[in-house]
């Protein structure tokens, strides 16, 4: 009950809060139902140690190197990519502030305690956190708190050895009544069960449970602990190294052979004076260990030969016994294996598959115990998602993240997704204007369109106009240009069907190399206007640090036309294929992962390209006298490779034909392609045919620049 000085206190300065402000927590169900806690004699409370020997844990985690390993590969794998917190940003800065001031009270920072946490989450499948409060009356700088439940606001959490907390819990709905910490007690008994005095002493601390957070892992129902997955594995463990310690004594036992020196035969046995005089010749011998001995005496060395037996395989098996039981690979543990690189793959999908288990109950645990917690005591609805945050780990598999990215990124530009389910999918917010005002389309690339259409408008001429319109009455990707390959008459093979159309019309250069020109053209122009605004007559060499941004731009658009265009190229392949077998395309993901091999190839080899580009500009740019000579410098350089954008955009479009139509054969059932020849190139004439596997994008023509060789398979007739 409140003094009158507290009551006058009160009425002069009341708490800023509201009746609204109070966060209603709902009522708490009492649980029923038999757990497996013993019977309570008497008023004498019974504490509890785990049925289980933690200790142990701890042992085989500090003394053996295959566990200390696993349990250090768990949580650097738990950890990897960090953590994170998202929904409200103001709930979000309130709880960072929190971790902050509780990382400086207790002089061990946030990042630390979740590592120790992770650690011990791992080892013994138990986490067990003690609240610091602050005292009455005490505030933290900055934040206006009140505690939940009656009690005063937290102050920091401070984890605690899981081998030493007891529990002692109702039978009827197993809740908990006090949590004992207590150093030097025996963890297990035969029953399991502990009975302490309640008088007390040094060696013993009680917590209340609204003073305690436990995070558990693998709980049996019934039961408070969680169940270790590595104590299983200890007795494999001691297997293991038991056998390791035989074949210790196998190695010191034959590691120095045994040598027997017969004297004298079976019918004639040597005297005891030859056999006198051979053991002082032996005990004289020389260092090198040859001896001269007469005939009727032989030496034979004695090792384990075929005998002893072959202690390999036992040490393999019970290695890979304690491997599994940990949740680990040989490759894992720093061993070298033969493991191929699709097994070692599905390997480390398991893994991650476990680590990701870990990620969800540890998430679940930290929200609901800490951070909604801290939430309620800063006035936070946690009811409400829109008004509070939540804790996550970020994935660790950054390879299938990407993966995943990408194809949310092809169904989004193949228009079968929105923009809104797209970011969702990748696991982003929605996109607000705020966010669209500040990404690169808006801030960089829609300026420099502004730009280019100010000082050279594309197609703006009469001939650009009437090319405009028409390709508008006749697009090139229909009736315009045909994009199946079509042999020359009379050049092909006599097995081959004889295909229609072709890639590239004789007397028009094809839309996609086209839109290469025209990008190439555009850089050009950029960097000789860069270099112009750049020109000091003072310096010997122009600075070209704009160069990449404009390099990248450049690559952007050009990866832009290599998706769409050469895509149509590969569909059309695959069409080929399939009209020529007379079958219906069929889907996989191999088939798309294949094409964006290729656009990413042609793309970083665009990318080098431009290097090539800027080495040249450096060197032609050294030492030039004028602003006009440095325009023309720079511009001979584009002229000079302007043939190159010709012969690689050619090349892509046969290469993405013909990959579309090898890769769809190759998944129809087909072994081998041959090549249908259009020219009397001697490299081209070498290769006849291409046998299918699952990797063509090496190995898959066009063999070199200007190259029209195209692929096909043997006819049913011909087979």
């Amino acid at each position: 009950m409140a003094t009158l000085r507290q009551r006058i206190k009160m009425f002069l300065h009341p708490p800023d809060i509201v009746k609204e402000d109070i966060i209603t927590l709902p009522v708490k169900i009492r649980r029923t139902g038999l757990s497996y806690a013993p019977s309570t004699i008497g008023s004498t409370r019974t504490y509890e140690a785990p049925i289980f020997n933690l200790g142990e844990v701890r042992i085989a985690s500090e003394v053996d190197s295959f566990v200390k390993r696993a349990i250090s590969k768990h949580t650097d794998v738990i950890l990897k990519e960090g953590w994170y917190l998202d929904g409200d940003p103001d709930a979000i800065g309130y709880i960072k502030k929190r971790l902050s001031l509780m990382g400086f009270m207790t002089h061990k920072p946030w990042d630390i305690l979740l590592q120790e946490i992770c650690d011990n989450f791992v080892k013994y499948h138990n986490v067990f956190l003690i609240k610091g409060r602050l005292k009455k009356g005490e505030v933290l700088p900055g934040l206006r708190l009140m505690g939940v439940n009656g009690l005063t606001p937290i102050s920091g959490y401070f984890q605690i050895p899981p081998p030493t907390v007891m529990v002692s819990r109702t039978r009827v709905g197993n809740d908990i009544k006090s949590w004992k910490q207590v150093i030097g007690y025996a963890p297990r008994t035969s029953t399991g069960v502990v009975t302490i005095s309640t008088s007390g002493s040094t060696n013993e601390i009680e917590i209340k449970p609204a003073n305690m957070v436990h995070f558990y892992k693998d709980r049996e129902e019934g039961e408070i602990f969680g169940f270790p997955f590595i104590l299983p594995s200890i007795t494999d463990v001691k297997i293991l190294r038991e056998v390791e310690e035989h074949i210790l004594n196998l190695i010191y036992l034959y590691s120095h052979p045994v040598m027997t020196w017969k004297v004298g035969t079976q019918d004639k046995p040597g005297s005891d004076a030859e056999m006198q005089v051979a053991e002082d010749r032996l005990k004289d011998g020389p260092i090198s260990g040859v001896f001269v001995i007469p005939g009727n005496q032989d030496v034979e060395i004695k090792g384990a030969s075929q005998r002893a037996i072959e202690a390999y395989s036992y040490l393999q098996y019970f290695k890979s016994r304690v491997f599994t039981g940990l949740g680990t690979s040989s490759s894992q543990m720093g061993e070298g294996d033969t493991t191929n690189r699709s097994a070692a793959a599905s390997i480390g999908e398991e893994f991650f598959d476990r680590i990701r288990g870990y990620h969800r109950t540890l998430s679940s645990f930290i929200n609901s115990l800490v951070i909604d917690e801290l939430l309620l005591e800063g006035g936070y609805d946690i009811f409400d998602r829109s008004k509070k945050c939540w804790f996550g780990f970020n994935d660790p598999d950054v390879t299938t993240k990407i993966k995943k990215e990408n194809a949310e990124v092809q169904k989004y530009t193949n228009y079968l997704t929105t923009e809104t389910e797209a970011r969702s999918a990748m696991g982003y917010h929605p996109m607000t204007d705020e966010m669209r005002a500040d990404t690169f389309m808006e801030r960089v690339k829609k300026v420099l369109a502004i730009i280019q259409a100010v000082d050279e408008p594309y197609g703006g001429s009469d001939s650009a106009k009437a090319a405009a319109n028409k390709n508008k009455t006749q697009p090139s990707n229909q009736s315009g240009t045909q994009q199946a390959p079509k042999p020359r008459r009379g050049s092909t093979k006599a097995s081959l069907d004889a295909s229609e159309g072709t890639i590239v019309s004789e007397d028009k250069e094809s839309s996609y190399v086209k839109k290469l020109r025209h990008v190439f053209e555009l850089t050009r122009n950029d960097i000789i206007d860069m270099v112009a605004d750049s020109f000091d007559p003072s310096r010997s060499k122009i600075e070209l640090h704009r160069a990449g941004l404009i390099f990248q731009l450049s690559e952007d658009d050009i990866a832009g036309i290599m998706q769409k265009e050469l895509l149509n190229l590969y569909s059309n392949g695959i069409e080929n294929v399939a009209k020529d077998l007379n079958r219906t395309p069929i889907s996989h993901e191999e088939i798309m992962r294949l094409f964006n091999d290729l656009v990413e190839m042609y793309t970083e080899d665009w990318k080098n390209f431009h290097k090539y580009i800027f080495t040249r500009l450096e060197t032609n740019l050294t030492n030039v006298k004028t602003k006009e000579e440095a325009a023309l410098s720079a511009r001979a350089v584009f002229d000079s490779l302007q043939y190159l954008v010709g012969f690689k955009g050619k090349t892509h479009m046969y290469k993405s034909w013909n990959m579309g139509y090898a890769v769809m054969a190759y998944h129809f059932g087909e072994t081998e392609v041959v090549i249908e020849h259009h020219s009397d190139c001697a490299k081209c004439n070498e290769i006849d045919k291409i046998k299918l596997t699952g990797n063509l994008l090496y190995i898959m023509s066009p063999f070199h620049y200007s190259c029209e060789c195209n692929v096909k398979v043997v006819s049913r007739s011909s087979k």
